[in-house]
């Protein structure tokens, strides 16, 4: 696994025959304190998965602004399990996210 990212000691992250795979400090967690591992998609609007989080039992429980990088948005799902939503911050070209 080669190192795609690093934050100091916050996070870093592996690129993985085209997946990614990344290790996170508690407080990236955006708002949220998960025991164990926690699952981020990817997503193209922030937006459109906080509206879709509903129809699969899960609530919103934090969003977060992370610069130059993007946004994030957790949530639980009915079991308390965390998961996360990050949308990626457009790029100069890429248009509006």
């Amino acid at each position: 696994m080669g190192v795609k990212f690093s934050d100091s000691n916050r996070w870093i992250q592996f690129s993985l025959n085209g997946a990614n795979f990344a290790l996170a400090s508690a407080e990236e967690a955006a708002g949220i304190a998960p025991k164990g591992a926690m699952v981020v998609f990817e997503v193209d609007s922030p937006e459109e998965a906080r509206a879709r989080v509903p129809e699969f039992g899960a609530r919103v429980v934090a969003e977060r602004d992370v610069g130059d990088h993007g946004r994030t948005l957790a949530a639980l799902d009915p079991a308390g399990n965390s998961i996360q939503f990050f949308c990626r911050a457009a790029r100069p070209g890429e248009g509006n996210r």
